[in-house]
């Protein structure tokens, strides 16, 4: 499973957002999660995602 800031709100939904934030008087972030199928890789490929990762300094997922 990931998540994922949800950037697609509709207007009404980020009005509503904004409502509860200003009830409750904290911010509110909206995620959406998924459980997509993870990718088999090689451990060739593997290993040309891990230096990928270190040589950006970012974490990647790989689905099919």
């Amino acid at each position: 499973m990931y998540c994922t800031i949800s950037n697609n709100l509709d207007k009404d939904t980020i009005k509503q957002l904004k409502k509860l934030e200003n009830n409750l008087g904290v911010t509110l972030i909206a995620f959406e999660c998924k459980n997509p199928e993870f990718a088999k890789l090689s451990d060739k490929d593997l290993k040309k995602v891990q230096e990928f990762e270190k040589k950006h300094d970012l974490s990647l997922l790989a689905f099919k």
